[in-house]
């Protein structure tokens, strides 16, 4: 049973790579590590160097959710709901059933529980390849935040 849900959950997360057209899905930042001067196109050295950050951030870390990049939470509700509605057994459910479900895992996680626990804990309602299913897309659409407790 464990063996299935890591497959469906690896499978997901392949799937949500490919609608994310191969795009890492984790914002990035470039900085350049040389402090040599940029030139013009009459390779004269410029006097403005590439910036380079000096602080961490001041921010501190909120419990708000956060979903995918370039996507609110109403966008990020309806991949999970579409990716839903590609399983037949999960075709007619209950919309405010599955995000509940969906929700359900993501707090799971945030509370430190096992992604392979939480994916099973639905196991004996819906089928152990379906509640894996339901974790995977619940953690690449509503919580991606835990995408790194996905195996790869």
């Amino acid at each position: 049973m464990v063996v299935a849900v890591v497959v469906v959950l690896a499978l997901v997360g392949g799937a949500v790579v490919l609608l994310n057209r191969g795009e890492d899905p984790v914002a990035s930042v470039n900085v350049s590590k040389s402090a040599e001067p940029s030139r013009t196109a009459d390779t004269e050295p410029s006097e403005t160097p590439t910036p380079t950050p000096t602080e961490e951030p001041t921010e501190e870390p909120t419990e708000e959710p956060t979903g995918l990049p370039n996507g609110g939470e109403k966008e990020n509700k309806e991949i999970f709901l579409i990716t839903m509605r590609q399983r037949a057994d999960l075709k007619n459910r209950d919309e405010d059933d599955l995000l509940r479900r969906g929700r359900e895992v993501c707090a799971a996680l945030d509370q430190g529980r096992d992604l392979i626990e939480v994916a099973t804990s639905n196991a004996g309602e819906l089928g152990a390849e379906t509640s894996g299913y339901v974790a995977g897309a619940a953690v690449v659409s509503l919580c991606p935040r835990h995408r790194d407790k996905i195996p790869k």
